[in-house]
């Protein structure tokens, strides 16, 4: 009887470990869905192309794989393998990753005859033909993964082969596919429809849906970037990337990055295509709208500037058209407009590339550019910002925390650099004298008030690092208020 009172709680032990060890293996594997059914197909020239082991792709090993195979095939035949995901994702910052190989290791030079598509419930959304640099290599294998970003939401992926440039008999080995939500906790979330991305996190490639991937042979990159790696040049030559198609509509545009000067040094980025200039230096951000010729020869083109203020901090600038209106934003702030666009200015609807990136002796991040105009909570999420609305748990700072919705300028505190790490300079002509400055909390709570002697102030140490919001009231009792990241 002991015996067998001995073997059930031995039972009951190794039952509760085996529910911790699913428990958690569950609550790892949210991050990561893997494609658990998939269906083959082929096209009429395909006259003898094959497919085997076609379950392997999606049966839970990472190590089997479906080989898609061509055959005695005609030019123009396909053959291709949809693997499909057990739930339709919706969330704009899934990614999806394919791994695959080749019969005979796999040749770079080969894959212009690979392509890719999603859908959802059998509908195409898109269809990319893989370029060659667009694989990155599994150390020590000879397979490779493509990671993109659906233009739409998507339950099924679509691997493809095409005959033509691979030899006759040729295989494609089909590993899997797996989606995941990109991390954005150290990242700008960027709104879903974005024209193009440009992370500049080792690489010049477009994260967005049309692939527009720069072409360069010097770009360098360094750590500490607002997310990863960021692009810079500490030197006096300067770099660039060219991306040959870039068309947009010449009617609406804007443009984001995280920009970071080096300390002694002069130097800029700049953004342009045949119609829009977007231009930083360590003091200064311009955004110009390009005219034809014969706009040229009537008058100047348009243009909107800004002051910065050099820092060695990132500092968000957003440059943004619409309504023939173009305006500079400062992290997340309204800073200047031009918004008397002369009758002499033409829009045709579309501005062809090429588009040139250029930065000298400064530091670029999250290059961000869109086919339409920002709403200003675009422009603040871009920024880091939140909802600006606070509830106070302070009678003594009620005046200073009301807030409403702020707009064409009016009431905002802009200061620079933002992310704060100590010392900010708050910018423009709002009097100092006799003020009151408070930095509250999320929740209210006060944790930092002083009146300011000058534009210049230095936050105590003791301020953790994270999202504050920051008010100053005049000696009028005009209150201006902005959000403020704080990081060491």
């Amino acid at each position: 009887m002991h015996h067998f009172y001995m073997k059930q709680k031995l039972l009951k032990r190794v039952l509760f470990a085996l529910i911790l060890l699913l428990s958690r293996f569950s609550l790892s594997a949210q991050d990561t869905l893997y494609a658990t059914s998939q269906v083959t197909n082929s096209n009429g020239l395909c006259l003898t192309c094959r497919v085997q082991d076609r379950n392997n792709a999606v049966n839970g090993n990472r190590n089997d794989y479906t080989t898609l195979l061509l055959g005695t095939s005609l030019l123009g035949a396909q053959i291709s393998q949809t693997l499909i995901f057990p739930s339709l994702q919706t969330d704009p910052n899934a990614e999806i990753t394919i791994e695959i190989a080749n019969n005979d290791g796999l040749s770079i030079n080969l894959l212009g005859s690979v392509a890719v598509s999603t859908a959802p419930d059998g509908y195409n959304n898109d269809r990319y033909i893989i370029a060659d640099d667009d694989f990155e290599r599994i150390p020590n294998s000879n397979r490779l993964t493509y990671t993109f970003r659906a233009a739409k939401p998507f339950d099924r992926v679509t691997v493809q082969l095409n005959a033509g440039l691979l030899a006759l008999g040729s295989g494609l080995k089909v590993y899997g596919a797996y989606t995941t939500v990109r991390s954005l906790s150290n990242c700008i979330e960027a709104p879903p429809d974005v024209y193009a991305y440009y992370p500049l996190d080792s690489t010049v490639k477009d994260l967005g849906p049309r692939r527009l991937h720069g072409i360069t042979g010097n770009m360098t990159y360094t750590t500490g970037g607002v997310c990863d790696l960021a692009a810079i040049d500490s030197l006096s030559g300067g770099k660039q990337f060219l991306v040959p198609e870039f068309t947009l509509a010449d009617s609406a545009v804007a443009f984001s990055v995280w920009v970071k000067t080096l300390p002694g040094q002069q130097g800029g980025i700049s953004f342009a295509t045949n119609k829009y200039t977007f231009e930083i230096s360590p003091d200064n951000a311009t955004f110009k709208f390009q005219l034809d010729l014969i706009g040229e020869i009537l008058a100047t083109p348009p243009i909107v500037s800004t002051q910065l203020y050099s820092d060695t901090g990132y500092i968000h600038v957003l440059a943004n058209y619409g309504n023939r209106q173009l305006s500079l934003y400062v992290n997340g702030d309204w800073a200047a407009s031009f918004d008397d666009m002369p009758h002499y200015v033409f829009t045709s609807g579309t501005t062809a590339g090429p588009a040139v990136f250029r930065i000298k002796n400064m530091i670029a991040d999250e290059l961000t550019i869109y086919n339409r105009e920002l709403s200003l909570a675009e422009i603040e999420k871009l920024a880091g910002r939140r909802n600006d609305s606070v509830v106070s748990r302070s009678s003594a700072t009620t005046a200073l925390i009301q807030t409403g919705r702020l707009s064409s300028g009016k009431n905002i505190l802009t200061i620079a650099p933002n992310p704060v790490s100590g010392t900010f300079r708050i910018n423009g002509n709002i009097p100092i004298e006799n003020s009151m400055l408070v930095l509250t909390d999320l929740s209210g709570r006060e944790v930092f008030r002083t009146s300011p002697a000058s534009a210049t102030l230095t936050l105590p140490a003791n301020v953790s690092p994270g999202v504050y919001v920051l008010r100053l009231q005049t000696k009028e009792g005009k209150i201006y208020s902005t959000k403020v990241v704080v990081h060491h």
